[in-house]
């Protein structure tokens, strides 16, 4: 089990990357959900492993999601998605909001976000966890395409409280308190 740091919690459910454990290889997939094995690169792993968990998170807060695979009685095998480095960038645009609840659980757990950006809308909630053996980071990552902000960013709190920030830029991790907004 990890405990609450970014780089321990991993995170994820956007752009992906999806572990097949079989003769096991590695292969990245669009939104489409079409096979992208020549344009990611897919990563063989040459002997079969046994894994009992998975967490998806931006381990090196690069603004891509990476995948951590807990495998029994041995080390746990990081994937880092390379999609946004330092000599590479992607020519998509993210978002991470790590939301911080005050009359809410500190976690923020449960709070429900809502992000347009042009004709497109998506929703996400931060969740306790979704796992067997391991956690997601609890931050939530926004695909933006394109575009250089979210038009809108809704988020009902537990608490019952609606706040909506407008015109949020692009490719930042935004840390949001509950009844103050975006903290700097």
């Amino acid at each position: 089990m990890f405990r609450r740091s970014p780089r321990a919690a991993l995170v994820w459910a956007a752009a992906a990357v999806v572990a097949i454990v079989t003769a096991v290889t590695v292969f990245g997939l669009l939104g489409s959900l079409r096979h992208q094995d020549e344009a990611f690169g897919a990563v063989h792993v040459r002997y079969a492993k046994s894994s009992r968990g998975s967490a998806f998170g931006d381990f090196d807060n690069d603004g891509d999601v990476d995948v951590l695979v807990m495998n029994m009685n041995e080390a746990p095998l990081l994937l880092r998605n390379e999609y946004f480095s330092k000599s590479t960038r992607g020519s998509n645009n993210w978002l991470m909001l790590n939301l911080v609840g005050t009359k809410s659980n500190r976690s923020a757990i449960g709070a429900r976000v809502t992000l347009k950006n042009g004709a497109h809308l998506q929703f996400q909630e931060v969740t306790s966890q979704s796992s067997y053996y391991s956690h997601n980071d609890h931050r939530l990552h926004f695909g933006l395409g394109q575009n250089k902000q979210a038009d809108s960013i809704e988020i009902l709190w537990p608490s019952g409280d609606r706040e909506v920030l407008n015109n949020v830029p692009a490719n930042r991790i935004v840390n949001i308190k509950e009844g103050s907004g975006i903290m700097r």
